[in-house]
């Protein structure tokens, strides 16, 4: 697998494609997520020459960008049951 498989944005990527497509749960996708931070916690440990792309993939801010996306998912899910029952 190539670096460029495993960058942040790549794998957020991932995570997006398993809730739209998939239909995961939010919760599916924060175990995911911990998961993969867990292997680059490792990744960073065991492997120094990849502790560049670890780093970047651990600093991303990837919980609070899902946050966000599931925030915004939930105001426009609550606007569309809020016109149906008007």
């Amino acid at each position: 697998m190539s670096n460029d498989a495993l960058e942040a944005e790549v794998i957020l990527s991932f995570l997006d494609h398993l809730e739209e497509h998939r239909h995961n749960s939010a919760r599916s996708s924060n175990i995911r997520l911990a998961a993969i931070q867990t292997f680059f916690r490792w990744v960073a440990l065991r492997e120094p020459e990849q502790i560049g792309l670890a780093t970047q993939v651990l600093a991303a801010d990837l919980r609070q960008r899902r946050a966000g996306t599931m925030l915004a998912k939930h105001d426009a899910a609550s606007r569309t049951s809020a016109a149906r029952r008007s």
